[in-house]
């Protein structure tokens, strides 16, 4: 991964740096269920459309057509 960066930070209090990093980036990778995307401010079709950004990868357990789902163990394994 050398040049890539990496950025941990608090997205509940520092919310103005996950959209000004996402607004830069080239490709956004999340694990956040669609409805925590959503509950941050974010909408990753608009993002696309709007901003430089090539791909928003999403990775939960069981999709974007199951949105309240969480993924635990096991049942996260078989899904995936």
């Amino acid at each position: 991964h050398g040049g890539h960066d990496s950025v941990t930070f608090d997205p509940e209090r520092e919310l103005d740096l996950v959209h000004r990093l996402c607004a830069e980036a080239d490709v956004v990778i999340t694990a956040a269920r669609p409805r925590a995307i959503a509950g941050l401010g974010l909408d990753p079709v608009a993002m696309l459309r709007a901003l430089p950004i090539t791909a928003w990868v999403s990775i939960t357990a069981f999709g974007p057509g199951q949105p309240d789902r969480v993924g635990f163990g096991d049942d996260a394994a078989v899904a995936g």
